[in-house]
């Protein structure tokens, strides 16, 4: 079988076979070329997860502190998310070492996007990164600045005061104003006093 041929027309198939040869001990018969090559590719693709995660969560940390107007659910919701992302892709090892290393460029890049999406100009922004890599995977948004939530609209109105009991059926004038539900002009349920 041609080993080469099969990595390019169907690489699924070729690496079930890959590991099927490697499961039965045929080492002699993998296509090592193609495997090592494969491998290198992963642990690139790896390395760019890590450095695209970095910048998305730099750009979006840079816009949440410096237009503190503009802050509301998905840019912090963003900020979550790309910091979860990160800590599961450098949990330890070398895809740690290497968001470490390329850190102060992925600064670089958040800094000329940000500058881009907001309009304000780079030298707005710190020159140099201010934030370890542990800082930014512990970086929690502040609430200050943020937009103020909508208020429900499904929540039940506040009730009538109710008129408090009295002996007799009559109504002396040391009895409070008695109220009945009525309908404000904004159409929701308020309370007419009567007299």
């Amino acid at each position: 079988m041609d080993l080469t041929n099969l990595y390019v027309a169907d690489e699924t198939a070729w690496l079930d076979l890959q590991a099927s040869l490697i499961r039965s001990g045929r080492s002699a018969e993998l296509d090592l070329e193609n495997l090592g090559e494969l491998l290198e590719s992963m642990a690139n693709r790896d390395r760019r997860a890590v450095e695209s995660r970095l910048v998305k969560l730099i750009l979006h940390i840079l816009k949440w502190e410096h237009q503190p107007g503009r802050r509301g659910g998905s840019w912090h919701g963003t900020i979550l998310e790309q910091r979860r992302r990160l800590r599961q892709l450098v949990r330890g090892g070398s895809l740690r070492r290497h968001a470490e290393a390329v850190l102060v460029e992925c600064y670089g890049d958040g800094v000329a996007q940000a500058a881009a999406e907001t309009g304000l100009p780079p030298g707005q922004f710190p020159a140099h990164c201010p934030w370890t890599l542990d800082e930014l995977l512990a970086y929690t948004p502040a609430p200050e600045g943020g937009r103020a939530a909508a208020p429900d609209s499904s929540a039940t109105p506040p009730a009538c005061p109710s008129r408090p009991p009295h002996d007799g059926g009559g109504r002396s004038h040391h009895d409070p104003p008695r109220t009945s539900p009525a309908r404000d002009q904004s159409g929701l349920r308020g309370c007419r006093t009567e007299h």
